[in-house]
């Protein structure tokens, strides 16, 4: 799900809207334009990318076409370039109903303008400000990432995990006063499995069908465990039918959410207004009347906005502004971890280095790395060090996991040698953005244990198709947490984004089908043995799990995740 803009799973829209005629338009910027702009020297975790990096890939990708597999993985670059905005903390409380919404405006910013409006074009950055206030999706997920009803007040799965059977809310409209009935939900998830940043949700889908007024079934060529979380995002919302594809519906978006988007109010790239319905089904869980979204992309200009108050919630660039603010009477909190950093092992079969089909060299990488001292000096310690791929607040977590792989010199070098790499050797890693943070100390690490790296440099608006493609047998990485289902289908199926040489292996294969086709009692126990198959094979060596520093104003209050998702308004309540 699952980063960052000083949020995540970002889904770029590769579609014509992506690239706009505005200041985000497709130019002739570079790379090395966007990284010599003045104002990017605040502190920021390793593979932080900056709107302008994003925006380069978005236009490159649209340019070049995508595959169903690399679109899933420039999703996930996405959330590295939006991590910071997805937020989660430990053990909150739901937000509660209010009685009547306030007339404080919530002030709320984001580092750039949301691409587009449209279904089957939504970004899962901190833009979910502006789209899942206007739109419904069909699932929901709570603070606990727990898929709770929405546009479907309840779903079932037959026996076989082929057809889901939805049944809609009775008494649902949108925006517009037309209905949100079978048919309109039938017609915008079809949108969206044709769509092609939405389209690798409906892989399995092989049709949707309005079975009645108010019963919508999806009937699948395969099991999808994880297809109800999708249904909770981007890929589930519900447009109405009458604008789906329409040029007007990037810029004003007709949903059957809790707010409407004020055209008058609203300066498309700079400010986004929002007025709450008072029809909403659910209007009582919303504290709010008005919301406004600033686009506000240097994280100096949010701070003085926040001290100024003319902003409610920022993520902080720079950890030691935490002590400053906090005496200023502001709330800040660390959050739970939201993404995951690694060094992705993907030559699991040694096609490319014939060292890496051995689990004792992978193992050996494990163990030459500090991650204590990664995270102490990298992340000026938000975060923890990690030895696992799952969301610590998943059912699929293992502490003990963590102690697999002890910082040990002597033991890496031990396990290289009974490998027959006593001498070690030479592998070759992609280098961009997303990695240069982490290069000297990866570098010298592996170094130690006889594994030269060569660093061969890669253009950020190429770097999709290299990490999708057999380029290198390991690169560096960040990916967003999101739920057990999700992650499983990324990292360790043969399809994964993650898997780019498509290794399998046959436990691990038996361990995958019994996760999937487990009862919810015994689901958690079943990603744990996937999750210990994992880190003892060593087809990733985790580093850390990167947390965030978030600040409120003295006007409101948050309610955090415990696992990593969407920033919506929903989160947000008024000071006592």
């Amino acid at each position: 799900m699952g980063l960052l803009f000083p949020n995540g799973k970002s889904i770029f829209p590769f579609g014509n809207s992506a690239c706009r005629s505005h200041s985000q338009s497709c130019g002739s910027t570079s790379i090395e334009q966007i990284i010599s702009r003045p104002g990017r020297r605040f502190w920021r975790p390793p593979g932080w990318l900056s709107p302008g990096h994003v925006r380069t890939m978005q236009c490159s990708l649209r340019n070049k076409g995508v595959s169903m597999k690399f679109s899933r993985l420039a999703a996930s670059v996405g959330v590295i370039a939006v991590l910071t905005a997805s937020v989660a903390a430990c053990s909150p409380s739901a937000p509660a109903d209010v009685d009547q919404p306030s007339d404080h405006v919530l002030t709320l910013s984001m580092p750039s303008a949301p691409p587009s409006l449209a279904v089957g074009s939504l970004d899962q950055g901190v833009s979910s400000y502006v789209w899942a206030s206007v739109y419904d999706s069909l699932l929901t997920r709570d603070l606990s990432g727990a898929v709770q009803p929405s546009v479907a007040e309840k779903y079932t799965v037959s026996d076989d995990g082929l057809t889901l059977t939805f049944s809609i809310r009775e008494g649902m409209t949108f925006s517009t006063g037309e209905p949100v009935d079978a048919a309109a939900v039938a017609a915008s998830l079809t949108f969206s499995s044709t769509a092609p940043a939405t389209s690798a949700v409906f892989a399995n889908v092989s049709s949707i069908d309005a079975t009645d007024d108010s019963t919508v079934t999806l009937t699948l060529s395969r099991q999808d465990t994880a297809l109800p979380y999708q249904l909770a995002q981007a890929a589930g919302v519900i447009g109405d039918p009458a604008t789906l594809g329409s040029d007007s519906a990037a810029l004003d978006p007709v949903g059957s959410g809790p707010y409407v988007l004020d055209n008058d109010a609203t300066t498309d790239g700079s400010t986004y207004t929002l007025e709450l319905r008072p029809d909403y089904w659910n209007a009582d869980a919303y504290s709010f009347k008005k919301v406004v979204v600033n686009v506000i992309a240097d994280s100096t200009a949010q701070q003085n906005a926040l001290q100024a108050g003319q902003l409610d919630f920022m993520s902080l660039a720079n950890p030691a502004q935490g002590e400053a603010l906090t005496a200023a009477g502001f709330t800040v909190q660390e959050t739970s971890p939201v993404a995951w950093g690694a060094i992705v092992i993907a030559d699991r079969a040694g096609e490319i280095q014939p060292a890496l089909a051995d689990v004792r060299v992978r193992q050996a990488i494990n163990l030459a790395v500090d991650r204590k001292a990664i995270v102490e000096k990298l992340l000026a310690g938000v975060g923890a060090p990690t030895e696992q791929i799952f969301d610590p607040g998943s059912g699929a977590y293992d502490p003990d996991l963590n102690d697999t792989y002890a910082y040990d010199v002597a033991k890496a070098k031990s396990l290289m040698e009974e490998a027959g790499y006593a001498d070690g050797f030479t592998v070759s890693m992609p280098s961009s953005v997303l990695s240069q943070t982490m290069e000297p100390t990866l570098t010298q690490q592996l170094g130690e244990i006889g594994i030269t790296v060569e660093w061969k440099p890669v253009p950020f608006d190429q770097i999709v198709t290299v990490l999708g493609s057999k380029t290198y047998p390991m690169y560096w990485f960040i990916n967003g947490y999101s739920v057990p289902q999700i992650v499983t289908n990324d990292t360790l199926t043969p399809t994964g984004y993650l898997n780019p040489f498509g290794a399998t292996d046959p436990e691990l294969t038996a361990l995958l089908e019994n996760a999937a086709n487990a009862s919810a009692e015994d689901a958690d126990t079943a990603y744990r043995a996937v999750n210990q198959w994992s880190v003892e094979n060593a087809w990733f060596a985790p580093l850390y799990a990167y947390a965030q520093l978030v600040v409120t104003s003295k006007a409101v209050t948050f309610t955090p995740r415990t696992v990593a998702g969407l920033l919506t308004v929903e989160q947000f309540q008024p000071a006592s």
